[in-house]
């Protein structure tokens, strides 16, 4: 049971979450090509689910199924299987997460507790980042891990560049820079899960393979860099995101961004079934 829980726990939020995100991206991609989706009969509760993707209610309870699976889980076992260990893991990771609460701008904190989804999602990355982090330098994880985390913070700090160029310039709120935006931040996110699952497999003592370990956050990076830079290039050319493409390059932009993101989401389902697989054949050393 204590097995089955988090893996309950990990596919819910897998379906909710990959389902209507692949949509999403199948949306953008018949854009692209200028082609309709197919009239199918599910399609338009798809469309309710993937635009409900940002939206603040739907997100809120996303994020907190993911802490609660990659989080808090882990650290309540760690405190009941060793006190002593579990008390020092848990001071740590609150204290590196009210470090990064207070270096988060005071506008943003405000702006997420008054309900705005895109300051929400950037506060949860700051907060996964921190968690991250902290369950690195507590697990000693490996190479992979470390990468993870580094390229999440690298995420979180395009996702507050963008921010501070929408503040400057709010004409470019209705164009593809906040879509940009709004996906850095929710890829630091994922990078920052990817790092904690690292973590908590080697915790367990699932060992697999380097080699795919580190080809599948290869894949994982630069499909989600690639993504939000043809994004970010589509917000300059200060192209909607309900407009086709004006031009072959915004076209090839759109594209490429599209077909990114599904690479993106097959590395993120491949990745978690990895760790699914590891960690049920891996032998239990540390909690983490």
């Amino acid at each position: 049971m204590r097995a089955l829980l988090p893996a309950i726990i990990g596919g819910a939020a897998i379906l909710v979450f990959v389902g209507p995100a692949a949509w999403l991206q199948a949306g953008y991609l018949s854009t692209a090509l200028g082609a309709a989706l197919p009239d199918l009969p599910f399609a338009p509760r798809f469309d309710d689910l993937s635009s409900s993707l940002h939206a603040m209610p739907v997100f809120a309870g996303l994020a907190a199924l993911a802490y609660l699976w990659l989080v808090l889980i882990p650290l309540l076992f760690c405190a009941f299987k060793l006190p002593s260990r579990g008390l020092a893991f848990l001071v740590l990771t609150l204290g590196v997460n009210l470090l990064c609460l207070i270096s988060a701008p005071s506008s943003m904190v405000d702006s997420a507790l008054e309900g705005d989804t895109a300051s929400a999602i950037t506060l949860a990355a700051f907060l996964f980042f921190a968690v991250a982090l902290s369950f690195y330098l507590v697990g000693e994880s490996p190479f992979v891990s470390f990468a993870y985390v580094s390229w999440a913070l690298i995420a979180l700090f395009a996702s507050l560049h963008l921010s501070e160029r929408l503040a400057e310039n709010p004409l470019l709120e209705d164009t593809w820079m906040a879509v940009a935006r709004l996906h850095a931040a929710g890829l630091s996110i994922l990078l920052s899960g990817l790092a904690l699952l690292e973590s908590r497999a080697l915790a367990l003592g699932a060992r697999g393979s380097g080699i795919l370990s580190a080809l599948l956050a290869i894949i994982i990076c630069i499909a989600a860099a690639t993504m939000v830079v043809y994004q970010y290039r589509l917000g300059l050319a200060v192209l909607s995101i309900t407009d086709a493409p004006q031009s072959p390059d915004q076209q090839s932009n759109l594209l490429r961004g599209s077909i990114a993101g599904y690479v993106l989401l097959a590395g993120l389902v491949m990745a978690i079934i990895r760790h699914a697989v590891l960690t049920r054949h891996g032998r239990q050393t540390a909690p983490a």
